[in-house]
């Protein structure tokens, strides 16, 4: 695939910038509230798998694409599942954090920090025993416990939509890129190389 990409430089169209969101010209023009999302996620997850430098994905697809990992989490198994997935990693939870305050969804903010809260006074033996036990095990405590936010996190589905919000916030964000799938792929080869043209 690299070899591919290498071959597809747009004679100067395409420049590297670090904090560039990027997202298909389709999926832009596309009435379909998610589509720009979804694009979003799989420039990041390109990036990922041809092992981009992290210091060259912007922040702010970041934080688009863990917001969106976190509903997905919450929405299908509640706040624990997003834990036990994530093993609470850090770069993950500030990435979620910084997304939901930029994005001022001061509602799901607000419900995440319980969350967390919850979570981070818990001791570290019940932690380890949910990390490394059965997640569906009946007496798993700690996923009841985190699992008590997660009315606060669906009442929200439709007053402070997170579906929604990033959509938009993608949208309408000034370090929006629109490129066609060609131009996305000399993009992600720049952004390996540090934005260097290395033909």
């Amino acid at each position: 695939m690299l070899a591919e990409i290498r071959n597809i430089f747009s004679k100067g169209r395409v420049k590297y910038v670090n904090d560039a969101i990027v997202v298909l010209d389709e999926d832009f023009r596309s009435n379909t509230l998610w589509k720009i999302t979804a694009s979003n996620i799989d420039v990041v997850n390109s990036m990922i798998h041809y092992r981009v430098p992290i210091k060259n994905i912007s922040k702010y697809a970041l934080y688009s694409y863990y917001v969106d990992y976190y509903l997905a989490q919450a929405s299908n198994g509640g706040f624990s599942q997003f834990v036990y997935n994530t093993r609470w990693n850090l770069n993950i939870v500030n990435c979620v954090r910084l997304g939901l305050t930029e994005m001022q969804a001061s509602a799901n903010l607000d419900v995440f920090e319980r969350g967390a809260a919850l979570f981070e006074k818990m001791d570290y033996r019940d932690v380890d025993r949910f990390f490394y036990g059965k997640y569906y095990d009946e007496d798993n405590v700690v996923r009841e416990i985190l699992d008590s936010i997660n009315d606060g996190f669906y009442n929200l589905k439709n007053s402070e939509s997170l579906l929604e919000i990033n959509a938009h916030w993608l949208r309408n964000h000034k370090n929006l890129r629109v490129l066609n799938s060609e131009d996305i792929k000399t993009y992600i080869y720049l952004a390996l190389n540090d934005g260097v043209n290395k033909k």
